[in-house]
């Protein structure tokens, strides 16, 4: 079984547990400003790919889904108070998010970079950068 499936697989047994404990609706925790992942359209309605996965899981475990949005330093909070069921907003899994809450398989890597102008000083020099999107931490050697 690839890797995809494996994910996909492991994202369905946690949304049937999930499924299990609130039967009326699930509801997903996300942001809502972290396109392409979540964020929303013209219109306010939230939008991404992690949106879409979510309505396609609860669909395909038969449960209806309700999305709620969420300001990023709340999330985990919003999720201990039972504000949602499960988050979908593109968390790096860490030893102390691991302290507070529970993961499941990840479902997406992200890769970060930078990028220069070609003929810029830093173009094909050695360096390692740091990068912070809200709490989320990246690292990338170029």
């Amino acid at each position: 079984m690839n890797i995809f499936k494996k994910t996909i697989f492991s994202v369905l047994f946690s949304f049937l547990i999930i499924g299990n404990v609130n039967a009326d609706k699930i509801k997903i925790g996300t942001e809502g400003a972290y396109p392409p992942w979540n964020s929303k359209d013209a219109s306010g309605k939230l939008i991404g790919f992690e949106v879409e996965l979510a309505y396609t899981l609860c669909r395909y475990i038969g449960q209806q889904c309700e999305i709620v949005e969420q300001d990023w330093d709340g999330m985990i909070p919003a999720l201990i108070m039972r504000k949602f069921d499960a988050i979908m907003a593109g968390m790096s899994i860490t030893a102390e998010r691991q302290k507070a809450i529970s993961f499941s398989q990840g479902y997406a890597d992200e890769v970060a970079s930078l990028a220069v102008m070609k003929g810029s000083d830093l173009e094909g020099m050695l360096l390692v950068k740091l990068f912070v999107h809200k709490q989320q931490l990246f690292t990338k050697t170029f």
